[in-house]
């Protein structure tokens, strides 16, 4: 799995997503691999306390480990944002969608329009 972190928008985890009880976390050995993706703990988000940002997870699911879980849905990050202003009117969303876009980089909207099956050319 490629890092591609230096990319990223840091913003509060709390503008982007509920935070809350989840899934059980898995527990058999082969559900967790070194290069999975990261589960986020309750261990996880007290680091956070004495760490600015939540950078790393203590575990990494592996793709066993993922099967079965709930993921969050594409375009949850860009619903959350619209979500927050709260706009009542036409004029008022479509401003905010003029300034939620500026949020994202062109690779990062690239990628999501390819994730939803557009053809990027």
């Amino acid at each position: 799995m490629m890092d591609h972190s230096e990319n990223w928008l840091t913003v509060p985890i709390g503008a982007i997503a509920y935070v809350g009880a989840g899934n059980p976390a898995p527990q058999r050995e082969e559900c967790f691999s070194e290069d999975g993706v990261p589960f986020v703990r309750v261990q996880d988000m007290g680091r956070v306390s004495r760490e600015k940002y939540l950078t790393r997870t203590k575990d990494k699911l592996s793709a066993k480990g993922v099967q079965g879980l709930r993921l969050f849905p594409r375009g949850t990050k860009l619903k959350a944002h619209l979500r927050k202003a709260a706009e009542r009117t036409i004029h008022g969303l479509w401003e905010a969608i003029g300034r939620i876009l500026d949020l994202y980089s062109p690779q990062e909207c690239q990628n999501y329009f390819s994730a939803c099956g557009y053809d990027p050319a």
